[in-house]
């Protein structure tokens, strides 16, 4: 009984945290590879230092009701510039600010549109 709790606790835990995997680049074009992040639902997560592209290469939350997504990638870390975007291999998935990249999963966020 007790594993099967703690198992279905884990379980509900592991659903709440992912939302996609997000491959970091240092150009503004997607080539040159830094880093990846799992960024989990409501998080906003920067690329490492340097890095000034993203791309979403995975989601498990390919829409959201009143919202326009969960994949954003933002030039700085409030979103207050950003790009909704579609995730690989779509050849619009990649994003880039000469500021720095984040990735935000947007889902229970208001950020229809491009700012």
């Amino acid at each position: 009984m007790h594993f099967t709790t703690v198992l279905i606790a884990t379980l509900g835990f592991v659903g709440l945290g992912s939302a996609g995997q997000v491959n970091f680049y240092y150009d503004q074009n997607c080539q040159n590879y830094a880093g990846s992040v799992n960024v989990g639902s409501y998080q906003t997560i920067g690329g490492p230092a340097g890095s000034h592209s993203a791309m979403w290469i995975s989601s498990d939350q390919a829409q959201c009701s009143r919202t326009c997504g969960p994949l954003i990638i933002c030039g700085d870390s409030n979103c207050n510039t950003r790009k909704a975007t579609s995730q690989w291999p779509s050849s619009s998935a990649c994003k880039g600010f000469s500021s720095g990249v984040w990735a935000r999963n947007g889902c229970g966020s208001n950020m229809c549109g491009n700012a």
